[in-house]
């Protein structure tokens, strides 16, 4: 009997997509960036005091808007900055989104961030971008930052990927060490896990074995 009703209600909804001819189809979704972590990795772009490049790292992500400013804002805030952003004002990036909707890239563009000053370390982001869609709504996060540390000032780009999920396994003799299979967004009750990591399965990422991050390998967004 229910099997019936399930296909009685599927058949109607086929017929309701047939008739309206906009069931199958999805609105453009609005500038998004995944709350929470984001594992991000940072690359060179200018380095020439030899300072340290920073390793691959959690930075926290998240938009805010409202009626009257429907754009909205981007805000960042760098592992570094998490233990004083109780202690300090500027602990946060923010920047405003140059549109409510993604460009025809399907990319949100916020080119101008506010500076992050913790005393011993400044970061300086811009011209960060979010890639947006209905298959990875702000998952994706890209940009170009200044970090100045200990004096040594550098600028690296960076891209990232949400959620940010931690793969330290562990060995026979209790070490903690890489685990790539806790990046697989698949599965594997066989091998003890129920679930996939919540990675995106179109992101190809390895597991760091500094940081005990999935982290993306691509370094432009992937298209999806």
């Amino acid at each position: 009997m229910m099997q019936k009703i399930v296909r009685s209600m599927l058949a109607s909804a086929a017929a309701m997509a047939a008739v309206t001819g906009c069931a199958t189809e999805q609105a453009a979704p609005v500038c998004a960036v995944g709350h929470g972590g984001f594992a991000t990795v940072y690359t060179v772009k200018s380095n020439p005091n030899a300072c340290p490049v920073p390793a691959p790292e959690i930075i926290g992500g998240a938009k805010f808007s409202t009626r009257e400013d429907t754009k909205g804002q981007i805000v960042i805030m760098p592992a570094a900055a998490y233990d004083a952003a109780d202690e300090v004002a500027q602990a946060q990036a923010t920047g405003n989104f140059t549109t409510e909707l993604p460009n025809a890239q399907n990319i949100c563009e916020a080119p101008t961030l506010s500076a992050i000053d913790l005393g011993d370390i400044k970061y300086q982001f811009k011209n960060v971008q979010v890639y947006t869609t209905a298959a990875a709504n702000g998952t994706q996060m890209s940009g170009e930052v200044t970090i100045v540390q200990a004096g040594c000032s550098a600028e690296f780009t960076f891209i990232s990927i949400a959620p940010a999920i931690h793969c330290d396994g562990e060995n026979a003799a209790g070490d903690t060490v890489p685990d790539a299979s806790l990046c697989d967004p698949n599965p594997n009750v066989e091998e003890g896990r129920a679930f996939g990591s919540g990675i995106n399965p179109d992101f190809p990422t390895r597991c760091d074995d500094t940081s005990f991050l999935c982290v993306p390998t691509f370094s432009s967004f992937v298209q999806i």
